[in-house]
């Protein structure tokens, strides 16, 4: 029987509150941390999963373009430059499932190719300022993952300060 210390009231061995004043036990506080450390990692593997869709959304654009873009300049002899939205689609299809096992790294670097790609596409023509304004939603939906996300830090075994 377990004596809770606040009422005094005595609950079954295997009770986690008190059924009297609600006070929850050492072992209930246990139980509570963990849940709330699960539902914690489950959040951010939601956060991960939709920063990665949206890295899937932007290398899908971004490939198709360069899809249409490598069909015609193929056909009428262009240079490499026609082939580049291809490859960066690629760049963003392989961050994104890069971000499965290192999502903070993968979504930091989507964000800031994003921001280089924009911001030379705003440079070249005028017309794409109000494409980059119809993904900056995407854009600040990276950022925010990336507050939330905290960086792992992967141990070593040759660690010396680890004992």
């Amino acid at each position: 029987m377990k004596v809770c210390k606040k009422c005094k009231g005595v609950n079954h061995s295997s009770a986690y509150r008190c059924r009297f004043c609600n006070t929850l036990f050492p072992d209930g506080q246990k139980l509570v941390a963990q849940r709330r450390a699960n539902v914690k990692n489950i959040d951010d593997k939601k956060e991960i999963w939709n920063a990665a869709v949206i890295l899937y959304v932007v290398g899908g654009v971004f490939t198709l373009i360069g899809l249409f873009s490598s069909v015609f300049s193929i056909s009428r002899g262009y240079g490499f430059f026609y082939h580049l939205p291809l490859l960066i689609g690629v760049a963003f299809i392989a961050l994104a499932v890069w971000s499965k096992t290192e999502e903070y790294w993968s979504i930091l670097i989507g964000f800031l190719l994003y921001s280089i790609v924009g911001l030379f596409s705003i440079l070249a023509t005028s017309f794409s300022v109000f494409v980059m304004i119809f993904f900056l939603a995407f854009e600040i939906y990276l950022v925010l993952a990336l507050f939330k996300i905290k960086r792992k830090h992967k141990s070593n075994s040759k660690d010396i300060l680890d004992a």
